[in-house]
């Protein structure tokens, strides 16, 4: 499915040179929402070109594999790869807030920091 986005090497030869890189939003699974709210946990297959981008080549936006839970590829109409990749965005800024900034930065680092001055 994904070779033709890969210029050239076969998917054998991108992952042993280490030009593969998949995101996998597990953690975002059984997430609470508000009433008529979603919020996917996808996957992304990335591919590192060789001006050395990372360009998405496929995007699942649910854990689990199934009829209704498509992988989307750049190949798909433009309109669905482009909302395929803002769900993906979506959930990946959500990863961002809750856990990278908020989590590490805020919650651990702020206790350290007040601990410091004390």
């Amino acid at each position: 499915m994904v070779n033709p986005f890969l210029e050239g090497p076969s998917i054998t030869r991108a992952l042993s040179d280490r030009r593969i890189f998949l995101v996998n939003h597990a953690i975002l699974q059984n997430v609470p929402t508000k009433e008529d709210c979603h919020l996917c946990a996808p996957m992304a297959l990335f591919f590192e070109d060789n001006t050395g981008s990372l360009k998405p080549i496929a995007i699942q936006l649910f854990q689990d594999a199934a009829d209704d839970t498509p992988v989307f590829l750049p190949s798909d109409p433009e309109y669905t790869w482009a909302l395929a990749k803002m769900w993906f965005n979506n959930a990946d800024s959500c990863v961002h807030l809750a856990i990278s900034h908020f989590g590490f930065a805020h919650v651990l680092m702020e206790g350290i920091a007040v601990k410091k001055n004390r």
